[in-house]
């Protein structure tokens, strides 16, 4: 899947044409002990979120009610959801959370006057043996209401997944992919090119870049 904010500061053309139209960005924490994700209080990334908000906007995690508040609008800005029902984002959220709550983490803007999703994003945790059993961070998914943008809430959701990542799950490393023009978004947020991503999709599966 492909994180590609439709961010309000485009970056510039020139990219060397060699660079891959979606690269994948590493923010590189350094090597630090292992995280137990199962031992992280919900007042640790509850206190991230909460630095966040202001009188306009809350940033808060996806909640089960969410349906009606336009999630499935949003992400349908950043690439292709097909027919989701409400029993359907239901069911997929009573199989996240709370049973894989460790994984997951989607984190959501609400404009706090009309009580609407306006922004989500997604972090994946990965558990590895390397780096002393460490974990890695995945961002994933993260857009913004078009009508939005201009207000630095890409800016704000980045940094609150990045902190939730590296601060509140112990994370040596947080990585995303993106499309080709929002590169040097991100280099100014932190993240380095590290790598080129690979994609498969299914025979007869649409994509959209």
């Amino acid at each position: 899947m492909q994180s590609d904010c439709q961010f309000e500061q485009q970056a510039s053309s020139g990219l060397s044409s060699a660079t891959s139209s979606l690269e994948n960005l590493t923010l590189l924490e350094g090597a630090r002990c292992s995280t137990d994700l199962s031992k992280v209080t919900d007042n640790q990334i509850q206190d991230i979120l909460s630095s966040q908000c202001d009188s306009e906007f809350t940033f808060r995690l996806l909640r089960r009610d969410d349906y009606g508040r336009g999630i499935m609008n949003v992400l349908g800005q950043l690439t292709i959801v097909g027919d989701v029902t409400q029993e359907a984002f239901e069911k997929q959220f009573e199989w996240m959370f709370p049973l894989h709550k460790d994984t997951y983490h989607i984190v959501v803007i609400v404009d706090n006057k009309l009580d609407k999703i306006i922004g989500s994003g997604s972090l994946i945790m990965e558990r590895k043996f390397l780096r002393s059993t460490g974990n890695c961070g995945h961002i994933e998914d993260v857009a913004v209401d078009s009508t939005y943008r201009g207000k630095k809430l890409g800016i704000r959701l980045i940094a609150t997944l990045r902190d939730i990542a590296s601060r509140a799950l112990g994370s040596y490393k947080v990585t995303l992919d993106c499309a080709e023009h929002n590169v040097k978004f991100y280099e100014a947020n932190g993240f380095k090119i590290k790598g080129t991503q690979m994609a498969w999709y299914r025979e007869g599966e649409k994509q959209k870049l």
